[in-house]
């Protein structure tokens, strides 16, 4: 949403989630809206998204997010995930984009597999068309559930450093989180991608309060470039947030209204 102006004007989208009996995720259902407030069928694209389980496990096994404009399927993202045994992080997601109209036929298919070095150490070989491939590894620290530092080192030489700080209530989507394709809440990229646009998003114990990313890039000479957020919550009498004010120079929102059924 855009805090400077009011309803309905102050929307950009609405996402709505869906649960089965088991409270796990099992829609994401964006709808996009123009600058007057209205639902936008003709000039933006629209995305539902499906999640899949393998028998009782709690984990998406399966992600399939349908682009839609003018109500007609353009693009599909499906992703297969795999997780380390015991543990909600992924080892593996296959991706497959597949552009429906107006011809059908897969346009890309990525893999990433990932090694675990240790319990803060992760590693992630990224294959597939037209792509070279490329190792990224991620080094984490926690701390009370939540990863407070993130570095991303990548092939080529360019180092990410982030860091974040927490409040000290629950999380709307602690151990569910998905991104806006519905790859499932894993410790690595979701910090440093979807958090940038969802900062709720993020899948650690509390919400994030304030988060800063340095890129030191490669190159003659090195150059650096930083960034920081700040996200300011009200909590509904559960506790969770039920608004989010956010001052961040990496995203067009502003704020977000969250919304809960019982």
């Amino acid at each position: 949403m855009d805090a400077s102006k009011t309803a309905p004007f102050d929307t950009f989208f609405v996402q709505t989630y869906q649960y089965d009996n088991a409270k796990r995720l099992t829609d994401i259902i964006q709808l996009n809206y123009n600058f007057m407030g209205h639902y936008d069928m003709l000039n933006k694209v629209n995305i539902h998204t499906t999640l899949s389980y393998d028998g009782n496990d709690t984990l998406p096994a399966k992600a399939v997010a349908v682009f839609q404009s003018l109500g007609t399927e353009e693009f599909v993202i499906t992703h297969f995930y795999k997780y380390f045994a015991g543990t909600g992080t992924l080892s593996y997601d296959s991706v497959t984009d597949q552009i429906t109209k107006p011809t059908t036929g897969s346009i890309q298919s990525r893999v990433n597999n990932y090694t675990k070095n240790s319990e803060t150490s992760y590693s992630q070989l990224i294959t597939g068309t037209n792509l070279f491939p490329e190792t990224v590894k991620y080094t984490l620290v926690k701390q009370n559930g939540n990863i407070v530092s993130e570095k991303v080192e990548y092939d080529n030489g360019d180092i990410a450093n982030l860091t974040f700080t927490y409040d000290n209530f629950h999380s709307a989507f602690y151990n569910g989180a998905t991104s806006e394709n519905g790859n499932p809440g894993f410790v690595f990229e979701q910090s440093l991608a979807s958090t940038l646009h969802f900062p709720f998003l993020n899948g650690q114990k509390n919400n994030i309060t304030t988060r800063l990313l340095v890129h030191t890039f490669s190159g003659i000479p090195p150059s650096t470039q930083s960034s920081q957020g700040t996200y300011t919550y009200k909590y509904n009498e559960n506790g969770y947030p039920k608004e989010i004010l956010m001052n961040d120079p990496d995203f067009n929102y502003n704020k977000y209204v969250l919304m809960y059924t019982k």
